[in-house]
């Protein structure tokens, strides 16, 4: 599933995947069409054959020119590809073998605990999977489903759809809870991770697109181009580019507040019934204040437990970790002093994810 679409009509989206599912579970590797509403030229497509829910896939069609997409449409047997695919890990496996071994072979090499993860993916060919296997695995089928999808894959397009649902003459509440405000401008936009007012002043076709670790500023329509700018990022090794404000772990995931030279704050939120590693750091302690939640702290082999308002020390090479005991999230602050903050000072000496 790609991470950048729209979905507005929930229901026959999920009607869509029990078929697919139903139709991978025999084998097949299944992907939803999306029912064409114009002959849009930046989508690729799908020809399907046949009627009804689950559809024989003749072939897939690469992005095409106006006149071939107006009869794609016309012809009632092709569907935008929206990358969605359902298949049984077996069936996915024999098609990579066959159809990608490039791939296949090098994955062999991973390691149980994924610590070589990092040098076997640097070694894999930049290849979409669409390219890899759909195009060339054979008997596949499509669900063709009209679920009111739309293609957010730049901020562009994520633009726009803000000002369908929110757009006003001279401010809009966008979906963040950003604040615009154009005065003598027109035709630009704001996005930005917190509750800030996005002003802009004396300025025409203008996207403002503000995160934790970076900000974006482009004309409208150059959205394309913002590979440049991580082309750029990569000639300098550019942290950003391997570490992020905010990362999804098992357990839960957490968010960079302030990371200064002395000291470093982040959010944490444990998920319901799962904890950390049992760990230790060599060069930092830690402040933990928990705001939200109940749970479990093993500090040194001593189990203590919290709740909202409690606090934790956590010493240099002391071990320790945290479980969350309730049914709502376990969401604590966590103030790092030391001399080196990086998420690789973590020595795991259990650990339910496998990476001690």
């Amino acid at each position: 599933f790609p991470a950048d679409h729209l979905i507005e009509d929930e229901l026959a989206f999920l009607k869509a995947v029990d078929q697919a599912t139903q139709a991978a579970g025999e084998g097949r590797i299944a992907t939803i069409g999306v029912a064409p509403t114009s002959p849009a030229t930046g989508f690729g497509y799908i020809e399907a054959l046949g009627s009804g829910h689950v559809r024989d896939v003749k072939s897939f069609r690469e992005k095409p020119d106006l006149e071939t997409a107006q009869a794609y449409v016309e012809s009632g047997r092709f569907f935008w590809n929206a990358g969605i695919f359902i298949f049984k890990l077996s069936t996915m496996i024999e098609a990579f073998k066959t159809c990608a071994p490039d791939i296949w072979m090098p994955l062999q090499e991973l390691k149980a605990d994924l610590s070589n993860l990092t040098e076997i993916y640097s070694r894999l060919p930049s290849i979409s999977i669409d390219y890899a296997v759909m195009e060339r695995v054979q008997g596949q089928v499509c669900i063709p489903c009209d679920m009111g999808w739309s293609d957010l894959g730049c901020w562009d397009d994520i633009a726009n759809f803000a000002e369908t649902e929110h757009a006003s003459p001279q401010t809009a509440r966008v979906r963040n809870q950003a604040e615009l405000v154009q005065v003598n401008s027109q035709n630009c936009f704001g996005l930005a991770t917190e509750n800030k007012v996005v002003a802009f002043v004396d300025l025409e076709n203008i996207l403002a697109i503000d995160t934790p670790d970076a900000l974006l500023l482009m004309k409208r329509g150059s959205s394309q181009n913002v590979r440049a700018v991580v082309a750029e990022l990569a000639k300098t090794k550019h942290k950003s580019l391997r570490e992020h404000q905010f990362e999804v772990r098992p357990w839960g995931r957490f968010e960079v507040q302030r990371d200064e030279e002395h000291y470093k704050l982040k959010k944490i939120v444990v998920d319901p019934k799962a904890q950390i590693s049992y760990q230790s750091h060599v060069l930092r302690s830690e402040h933990w204040i928990v705001v939200s939640g109940e749970g479990e702290v093993y500090l040194n082999d001593r189990s203590t437990r919290v709740e909202r308002g409690s606090y934790i020390f956590i010493p240099v090479n002391a071990k320790h970790r945290v479980r969350n005991t309730g049914l709502l999230p376990l969401e604590f602050i966590e103030v790092q002093i030391g001399s080196y903050f990086g998420e690789d000072d973590i020595v795991r000496y259990q650990d339910d994810y496998n990476r001690t």
